[in-house]
């Protein structure tokens, strides 16, 4: 009887362990079709003026760059296995890998970087890639057509090593590559009109464009593959040829015509994730763990608080003031005003109501204010876009500056078009704006907003909020 009870007690243990094993790897399945939700597809992928983060998202598993930025902020190898940096920060060598191929098997080179950067900067009319890349050798003369391209300090030497050479020092030109505008293409002529050359593209990033369908009564679909060629995934050469064990997992964009659409799909569990959602639209209606917030670290805010300040301080400005035109913004006191040292993109845990904190440098916003006397000043006037994202984040400021310094400020919010054309330095103390103020942008990417039923940690997200599809399990 003894021994009866050992064998059934000993055959239930190992039932329970096969049980336990069984249920585990059926957790840990990978997940192998993720269907996304999206409302403004970009135009083309040729030059990235369209730099909206549906945007992104696409450019960013299309196609790679030198390097990349990781969700801790940290600066990673991606085509270029390494680089060094040389003549005291004029000169960087960027080595690319051994196993890198586009998408048709076609070795990548640095000559392939080399037309990349002639391209986009041949083509660049709306300047979008001037500003970042003007500290390269002749750039500038290239721009204003008094040199050729090959006087452009761009150049490939040998097979693997692209270096480019800058004029004066930039500590964050390598933080500017990581950017997903600067992933390397190539015939651009299909990339102007991607929906209907798709096939023809050479892609270099994670994914590729399988098939685009467009039935009648249905959304617009955009089917991703993987990229059997990409250097990432599991592959090998034999006799020249590439054998891939790559995960077939498909990524399927599905492109609605409002958000709010989109948002009903998600909740009917038609959809992993939708891009870019309205705070407007998530009040009281998801749980914390289907919001995910990502943001980039280069917004700023103008204080236009000339009139508090001292009158050698205000003989100075407004002697520069009046030869400004009338209507037009003018340069007021730049303060990076939202902290995220680590460059961790994203936030989760935001609640039913509210967006998480913003978290602001106190600090540094101390010092900036110490150039101006709060004594006679009452009330201080915030002005902002009439967007649900910019005035959270005015109300954040407010209460910041309630709390820390005792100054208190009301919001005012307007359309863009009167921000744009009509605003005037009389009507605001502070301003939170995304247009250009003089020659000087101020860079607002506001809030994005992710709804999702797959727990993005960090690993998901790298530096610049960008989903990395390939990582998703």
């Amino acid at each position: 009887m003894r021994i009866v009870k050992m064998i059934s007690l000993i055959g239930f243990l190992i039932f329970n362990l096969m049980f336990n094993v069984i249920q585990e790897k059926e957790t840990h399945k990978s997940i192998d079709k993720i269907s996304i939700g999206v409302v403004d597809l970009p135009d083309e992928l040729a030059y990235s003026i369209d730099e909206s983060y549906v945007s992104n998202v696409i450019m960013g598993n299309l196609f790679e760059g030198l390097v990349n930025l990781s969700s801790s902020g940290d600066i990673v190898s991606a085509i270029a296995e390494r680089y060094s940096i040389l003549d005291n920060g004029l000169t960087y060598k960027f080595f690319l890998r051994n196993d890198v191929y586009f998408s048709n098997g076609d070795p990548i080179t640095s000559k392939d970087f080399v037309k990349f950067f002639k391209e986009i900067l041949s083509k660049d009319d709306e300047k979008i890639y001037y500003e970042d890349l003007k500290n390269i050798v002749g750039v500038e003369e290239y721009y204003k057509g008094v040199v050729t391209f090959d006087e452009v300090g761009i150049k490939g030497d040998k097979r693997n090593c692209l270096i480019i050479e800058l004029k004066e020092k930039d500590d964050n030109f390598l933080k500017t590559l990581t950017q997903d505008k600067y992933s390397l293409r190539n015939d651009f002529k299909y990339l102007h009109n991607y929906k209907d050359f798709y096939e023809y593209i050479n892609y270099t990033g994670a994914y590729v464009i399988n098939d685009i369908v467009k039935k009648d009564n249905e959304n617009l679909k955009i089917i991703l593959k993987p990229n059997q060629y990409y250097y990432l995934n599991n592959y090998k050469t034999v006799d020249e040829r590439v054998y891939s064990f790559a995960d077939n997992k498909e990524i399927i964009l599905e492109v609605f015509p409002t958000r709010e659409f989109a948002i009903e799909s998600y909740k009917s569990g038609k959809l992993n994730f939708v891009l870019d959602v309205p705070y407007n639209s998530l009040k009281n209606h998801f749980e914390s763990k289907d919001l995910y917030y990502v943001y980039n670290d280069s917004s700023n805010l103008v204080f236009n608080l000339d009139e508090f300040q001292d009158e050698e301080k205000i003989a100075e400005v407004s002697l520069s003031l009046e030869e400004e035109e009338e209507n037009k913004i003018t340069k007021g006191n730049f303060i990076d005003f939202i902290l995220d040292k680590g460059d961790a993109r994203y936030i989760n845990g935001i609640d039913s109501t509210t967006l998480q904190k913003y978290i602001f440098n106190k600090d540094y916003i101390a010092k900036e204010l110490e150039k101006y006397n709060f004594e006679e000043v009452k009330m201080l006037k915030i002005v902002t876009h009439s967007d649900d994202n910019y005035i959270e984040l005015a109300r954040e400021f407010k209460d910041f500056l309630k709390d820390e310094f005792e100054i208190s400020s009301n919001i005012v919010a307007f359309d863009d078009e009167y921000i744009e054309n009509t605003l005037k330095e009389s009507e605001y103390d502070i301003l939170i704006t995304s247009l250009d103020v003089e020659e000087n942008g101020i860079d607002f990417d506001k809030p994005q907003i992710i709804l999702s039923n797959i727990d993005l940690s960090r690993n998901y997200l790298d530096g610049n909020g960008t989903i990395i599809f390939s990582n998703i399990n």
